[in-house]
């Protein structure tokens, strides 16, 4: 027992950390539908005045989608703040909460390649 308290000591962080990440992909999950559905929406509304965007609106889309990994690394970062602030084992780190965010996206990635939550 005391080998396993001592080593959750030394990866105190590494725990919050997972923890933030966990809890931003749960936010994430919930919110990742209508932010797809609005970025959708905009590019076809683009796409009606645009030709450019009516040719590639696939990757128009996909493009978009890539603002969701700044929502979810902004998401967690702000997660592993809120930890540090009522945690009283840990303060801030930057680091850290950046593998927060980076925890957050390894998860939802195996999550999809195995194709648990199918839209």
């Amino acid at each position: 027992m005391r080998l396993f308290l001592s080593y959750c000591k030394s990866h105190i962080y590494d725990i919050h950390s997972f923890i933030a990440g966990t809890l931003t992909l749960v936010l994430v999950f919930m919110i990742k539908k209508p932010i797809k559905k609005r970025i959708a929406e905009m590019v076809e509304q683009r796409a009606r005045c645009d030709e450019k965007y009516r040719e590639n609106k696939e990757t128009y889309i996909k493009r978009y989608n890539g603002i969701l990994i700044l929502i979810v690394m902004l998401i967690a970062f702000l997660f592993f703040g809120l930890l540090s602030v009522f945690s009283p084992f840990i303060s801030f780190s930057v680091p850290s909460a950046i593998m927060s965010g980076a925890i957050s996206l390894t998860e939802y990635a195996f999550i999809e390649q195995l194709c648990i939550l199918r839209e």
